[in-house]
């Protein structure tokens, strides 16, 4: 865009700006103001007369008058370097050049962007400058900026949280399928570690009767040196005491490890509704923390390693109990199988005896059948005895 405009005397351009609405100043290569209008100077908050004929270092904040000097001095330089080349040519009193790119200032709390463009007064180069008044469009613009910066964030949150869920699907579905303690332990160490690019990470069962915690599976390189320590709860107390109300921790070492050196430690209790049962600790780097969608992870994990533990040892006491049942069942067998033969032989040999007894009474005491058929009441004492006998037997 460009105007051309003949005018003979500067005075003649200036008395036409001043209709214009919008601040307008005109200044020469010097960055000595030639020109301001009403609107311009009330921007300024200054009188047309105290500004004319002066540079903006002497009426402007310091700050403000550097920042304007260098965008007029780079469109001027630019300006100028192009018109040598014969890329912008006019006579003097034309208005000539290209709008340049707005550049935001704050002046007296508002959002203002110059349009520049080059002119010749008198046959001298000079800039003229209309001013827009960008505040709201400011606003709006670092409304959207921060609106982009929130949804961005807000789009990675979502995704962080589609790539837990399925994490937590995957360690849920793993654990469920073990009956076996140590698997169960194994499986939710190392997906974490793998889900939230941990250094280290062990987990470890507690007997509260005892006062022990005993490490049962570590994820670290190199060699496993924890794995199957045993630790004293009373010798870590400000630690374990936290565990064991069911709270999580998250700090780092004061003391540098000999192995590890400094490192940023997070633990958290594997607990259901009845009891702590252990718990399970990230290492990482002494910088690194983990975030609220990071603990609340790891803490649906220890949830879901709790609920598997406390049905693999519920499996475990059900098939103890099932294995004492069929232990006592093969006692009571074999107990049924001895008596049985124990009393097999005098059994006989009493039921023998006894019918001989028959025989004797009949032949030598003349105790006779129909004795024996009558009521008991109605009895010798020889049949009664020998019928008691009889009917034990």
């Amino acid at each position: 865009m460009s105007l051309s405009i003949s005018l003979s005397k500067s005075t003649d351009m200036f008395e036409l700006l001043s209709a214009v609405k919008q601040p307008i100043y005109v200044k020469n290569t010097a960055h000595e103001w030639l020109y301001v209008n009403r609107a311009c100077a009330d921007l300024i908050g200054l009188t047309s007369e105290a500004i004319v004929g002066r540079s903006e270092v002497d009426f402007l904040p310091q700050q403000l008058a550097g920042q304007l000097r260098r965008q007029d001095e780079a469109f001027l330089s630019g300006q100028l370097s192009a018109q040598s080349a014969g890329q912008l040519s006019g006579p003097a009193g034309q208005l000539s050049g290209q709008l340049a790119e707005p550049h935001a200032l704050t002046v007296n709390g508002r959002q203002v962007a110059g349009h520049r463009q080059a002119i010749a007064i008198d046959g001298e180069p000079a800039l003229l400058n209309t001013l827009e008044d960008v505040t709201v469009l400011k606003q709006v613009s670092q409304e959207n900026e921060q609106l982009a910066k929130d949804l961005c964030a807000k789009q990675t949150e979502l995704n962080t949280a589609l790539l837990q869920e399925e994490t937590l699907k995957r360690i849920t579905d793993r654990v469920r399928d073990s009956l076996d303690e140590e698997q169960i332990l194994q499986a939710a160490v190392e997906e974490l570690v793998k889900a939230l690019h941990a250094q280290e990470a062990n987990t470890a069962l507690y007997d509260l009767e005892q006062g022990t915690s005993t490490v049962y599976y570590e994820c670290a390189p190199g060699t496993n040196t924890m794995r199957g320590r045993v630790s004293q709860m009373e010798a870590y107390s400000e630690v374990y005491h936290q565990l064991l109300a069911g709270k999580y921790l998250q700090f780092c070492s004061i003391s540098p490890n000999p192995q590890r050196g400094r490192v940023s430690m997070f633990a958290a209790p594997i607990l259901d509704d009845r009891d702590v049962l252990g718990d399970l600790w990230l290492i990482n780097d002494v910088d690194s923390c983990l975030s609220e969608l990071d603990i609340r992870l790891v803490q649906q994990v220890t949830n879901q390693c709790a609920i598997a533990i406390r049905q693999a040892r519920l499996y475990q006491e059900s098939q103890s109990q099932v294995r004492e049942l069929e232990h006592v069942n093969t006692l009571k067998d074999d107990f049924l199988s001895t008596v049985s033969h124990e009393l097999r032989t005098p059994v006989t040999s009493m039921r023998v005896a006894l019918q001989l007894l028959g025989v004797t009474l009949t032949q030598e005491c003349g105790l006779e059948e129909a004795e024996l058929k009558k009521p008991q009441s109605e009895q010798g004492r020889l049949a009664r005895y020998y019928c008691i006998l009889q009917e034990e037997c």
